[in-house]
């Protein structure tokens, strides 16, 4: 079970994802997600007449032989392979395992749980039945998830959870399209938080048109009044000639848009092109003192397992490679990690485009300490509003 808490009288005994007892901590569950399953295929290449086909399926070492009815005098391979599907779905230590479909001389096979490998082999018939077999998915774990480190829900599973992926998000993208008038003036504003110090600023530009304007002067000249304000790394502005573009460089990185221009006429459109798709955080793993020590020394609950989430209460977390926190210093969380780093420790400072920004936390303490060679420090977490 979850042993999740401690008090300012024993912090010295903190170990990551313990939770400040007087911080009065909420918490939720999910499951470790992130499974995928096997797809294989059996494609018939040649049969044979009036006779049974057999193919060989192993699951963890046990081996099954299906057995198909027998093809009749003049078998076709589409034939035979309508007859292996049919014993394969008729075999009933197989029901629970996969699920058989065909089409043409091809049988799909399909793992019905996620992390569940299997192999086939030994097709055969009379003398010159033979199959080709085919992995086309592979069966992957669901992702082992550390205490200690911030979790993401899964977007296409919402009863599931994940350590932080940027592959799972999509940026948000804006195009702002003028019209050419001349001699009038014209105002693109930014609305965004990007000093995130919890508070959107608004960056705004705004420039005269000539007694000859046309669209891309007017979209050369508002980017680069805009380009000078906008601290980089955070939403690139591009001139399209025909239009601006605003695109998020960060993941979770919400902003608006407006633009208008002096005069009677609807000079712009303002579309968002592209609608953000952000990681939902969900909060902190929680220390888990049931979970077994791994041979390589670390602890975790591992992937298919319910995962105790700390939604809100003083949580010790694990610490980003190279990142020595600051009280005041916003929480980021990583969400794309090379070696040192670490997927899902938190970090007081964004990294290129591969950390979350988690507006609902900051850094009780700043002092980072190490246990078990994990950098360790405290963040006090304010549940979401969803």
């Amino acid at each position: 079970m979850a042993q999740l808490s401690y008090s300012e009288q024993n912090a010295d005994l903190l170990l990551p994802g313990m939770c400040d007892t007087s911080s009065r901590p909420m918490i939720t569950s999910r499951l470790a997600g992130g499974a995928v399953a096997q797809v294989s295929t059996i494609t018939v290449d040649t049969v044979d007449n009036s006779t049974a086909h057999t193919v060989d399926i192993t699951f963890d070492g046990n081996t099954i032989t299906v057995t198909s009815a027998a093809s009749d005098g003049t078998a076709t391979t589409t034939e035979v392979a309508v007859l292996i599907q049919a014993a394969i779905a008729a075999e009933s230590r197989l029901g629970q395992l996969l699920v058989a479909t065909q089409a043409t001389n091809v049988v799909t096979l399909t793992a019905r749980n996620g992390n569940e490998s299997f192999t086939l082999s030994n097709f055969a018939g009379g003398a010159t039945a033979a199959a080709t077999f085919a992995t086309g998915t592979a069966a992957a774990a669901a992702g082992n998830v550390p205490f200690g480190r911030g979790v993401v829900q899964i977007a296409s599973l919402p009863q599931q959870c994940q350590l932080p992926d940027t592959a799972d998000d999509t940026l948000k993208l804006i195009t702002a399209t003028p019209l050419a008038e001349a001699s009038i003036e014209y105002t693109v504003n930014l609305i965004a938080d990007l000093d995130f110090d919890g508070f959107r600023e608004t960056y705004t530009a705004t420039i005269t048109s000539d007694g000859t304007p046309t669209v891309a002067e007017i979209c050369t000249a508002i980017f680069n009044k805009l380009s000078e304000d906008i601290p980089a790394n955070t939403v690139t502005v591009a001139d399209a000639t025909t239009a601006i573009t605003f695109t998020s460089a960060l993941p979770n990185l919400d902003f608006a848009v407006t633009a208008f221009s002096a005069s009677s006429t609807d000079n712009w459109s303002v579309v968002e092109t592209t609608a953000l798709v952000p990681l939902r955080f969900l909060g902190m793993s929680a220390h888990d003192g049931s979970q077994p020590i791994q041979s390589d020394n670390t602890v975790y609950y591992p992937g298919g397992q319910r995962v105790t989430i700390i939604e809100e209460g003083d949580v010790a977390v694990e610490i980003d490679a190279n990142s020595s926190p600051s009280l005041g210093d916003p929480v980021f969380c990583r969400a794309n990690a090379t070696s040192p780093e670490v997927l899902g420790a938190f970090r007081d400072a964004q990294d290129a485009a591969d950390c979350i920004l988690i507006p609902n936390a900051s850094w009780k303490d700043a002092v980072v300490s190490t246990v078990n060679g994990v950098r360790m420090s405290i963040i006090r977490l304010r549940r979401a509003a969803y």
